[in-house]
């Protein structure tokens, strides 16, 4: 009942902020995006800030005039052309939905309340932003990414599944976000056997590296530590009671001496240091 609720105030404030956001653009609009039947104003100036992609295709545009408003400008255009005083330009969207574009538009213009980058919202923000070369939208998603990598899990299907974003990240140029997830993950086993050929297949050549060199330091860090407790475990003094822990000192994995049976206090093997 309380997740129904909370998903009929979700559905209600996004349908809040996309008709704030249409008014918004419908004032002072002197250019649209077409998606399919549906139409979204715009301004031009705004896009070309923050896309470039927009940007090369309102340089190419040509007009088309209300008698003819099936004639739009291409998405991708290579003869720069000035757009004529008050001539109305339209640009199809093909391949974006009308839903998706409001979305990522309400991270641009001031809508109230201003939006937040959740799991929710992520894929769409990285889809867009990567498309249509939207570099401060990307920026966004790529710290909230960060920010939140520490949820990463290895569970497929859920919101946080780490080798859904970290293919997504690297594929939208975000390579120092998706290294960044990578780092955070691969000392998590699980994270790392739920991990696939299929789910890479299109990682960059740089990103697939750092991958391959974090899942081999970290086998190595593994086995190293596997190796020193079997040896410590193995020498100590007979009738010695110790454990194996971190010294602060050492900035190791070592063997730690039970010295008082009252306080329980450890001394490292090596340094002698008292640890705890």
């Amino acid at each position: 009942m309380a997740q129904t609720i909370q998903q009929t105030t979700g559905s209600a404030a996004a349908a809040s902020i996309s008709e704030q956001l249409l008014e918004l653009l419908s004032l002072g609009s002197d250019m649209q995006l077409l998606f399919g039947d549906e139409q979204v104003p715009s301004h031009a100036h705004t896009l070309s800030l923050w896309s470039k992609v927009l940007r090369n295709a309102l340089d190419a545009g040509s007009c088309s005039s209300s008698s003819s408003s099936s004639s739009s400008a291409p998405l991708l255009g290579t003869n720069r052309k000035p757009i004529a005083a008050g001539c109305p330009i339209s640009i199809p969207m093909d391949g974006t939905s009308r839903e998706d574009w409001l979305t990522a538009m309400s991270f641009i213009h001031p809508v109230v309340p201003q939006p937040v980058i959740s799991w929710d919202n992520l894929e769409v923000l990285l889809a867009i932003g990567s498309r249509y070369d939207m570099p401060a939208l990307l920026s966004r998603a790529g710290s909230f990414l960060q920010s939140n990598m520490n949820e990463l899990n290895s569970q497929q299907g859920s919101l946080q599944f780490a080798w859904k974003w970290i293919p997504m990240a690297d594929e939208a140029g975000l390579p120092d976000a998706a290294q960044a997830c990578i780092e955070a993950i691969v000392k998590d086993a699980a994270v790392v056997a739920a991990c696939t050929k299929q789910l890479l297949l299109g990682l960059s050549p740089a990103t697939s590296s750092h991958l391959a060199e974090a899942l081999a330091w970290q086998s190595i860090r593994d086995q190293h530590e596997r190796v020193q407790a079997y040896l410590m475990k193995g020498s100590a003094p007979e009738g010695c009671k110790w454990d194996v822990g971190y010294c602060r000192f050492c900035s190791t994995q070592t063997k730690l001496t039970l010295f008082n049976l009252v306080s329980h206090k450890l001394e490292c093997y090596h340094c002698g240091n008292v640890v705890s």
